[in-house]
């Protein structure tokens, strides 16, 4: 009877890593919706807004075929506009303890006080070539994803 009770009690775990929005992959994209933070009027020019995307692991396609990962970003009922793309190098797996972060321009459509969704998706490079010698090494892999640590406005 406890074995039946502990493993109802981890059944929500399981469906919660099967729908986890922060985990990037060819299939299903990183979705998370962020407010900018309210900006002090300073003197002189002001920066222009970056979206800045974190992460904390990655893994990369069974064949070790480059990937390119791409950020949309939605405001409102608006359209999905595609904030910019960038690869994770070298294509090989990380799990860090820090995360490593990219800083993308925000396109004026989505400079707002309201909140913007966002997603991250991994799309294979066209043209792109397996690297064995790295997937020899690499271990075995289910598939390239990109774990999303945050993602803020600045």
């Amino acid at each position: 009877m406890r074995l039946a009770g502990a493993a109802l009690a981890l059944w929500p775990l399981a469906a919660l890593a099967e729908t986890d929005a922060m985990l990037a992959t060819v299939d299903k994209p990183a979705t998370v919706t962020v407010q900018r933070p309210p900006v002090a009027a300073a003197p002189g020019p002001q920066r222009r807004a970056r979206v800045i995307v974190s992460f904390t692991s990655y893994s990369p396609t069974a064949d070790c075929a480059p990937v390119e990962v791409i950020v949309k970003g939605q405001a409102g009922n608006g359209p999905e506009l595609e904030v910019g793309r960038f690869a994770v190098t070298p294509n090989s797996p990380f799990n860090g303890p820090e995360p490593q972060s990219i800083g993308l321009p925000l396109p004026g459509q989505l400079v707002t006080d309201a909140p913007v969704r966002f997603s991250i998706q991994l799309v294979p490079v066209e043209g792109g070539e397996p690297n064995p010698a790295v997937c020899a090494t690499a271990g075995p892999r289910a598939g390239a994803s990109l774990r999303i640590s945050a993602v803020e406005i600045r």
